[in-house]
């Protein structure tokens, strides 16, 4: 199961431009690293149908924007919550 620590996430930006990073499109290996999840477990969240993460297709490279994605994991009705607090989604 993937889960992100969403404290862990939102202090890992820098306190004088979090919006500009939160508004900042990333690549799939940046993306996984601030969800800290495999990145194929984020391509195939790509390809969810319906139930996709948000995400940009460039070309053939895919992006995404942190405050999408952060937004959609906890407004998700997959996402939970797990022992330790951390924002986690059902596969």
């Amino acid at each position: 199961m993937a889960s992100a620590d969403l404290s862990k996430i939102e202090g890992s930006l820098p306190e004088d431009a979090p919006e500009a990073e939160m508004l900042k499109l990333v690549d799939v290996e940046k993306m996984a690293e601030i969800l800290d999840v495999n990145k194929n477990w984020l391509y195939r969240r790509t390809m969810a149908g319906t139930e996709a993460i948000p995400h940009y297709r460039v070309g053939r490279h895919v992006r995404f924007l942190v405050s999408e994605v952060l937004a959609f994991l906890q407004s998700s009705p997959k996402a939970g919550k797990d022992h330790a607090g951390r924002v986690s989604y059902a596969r």
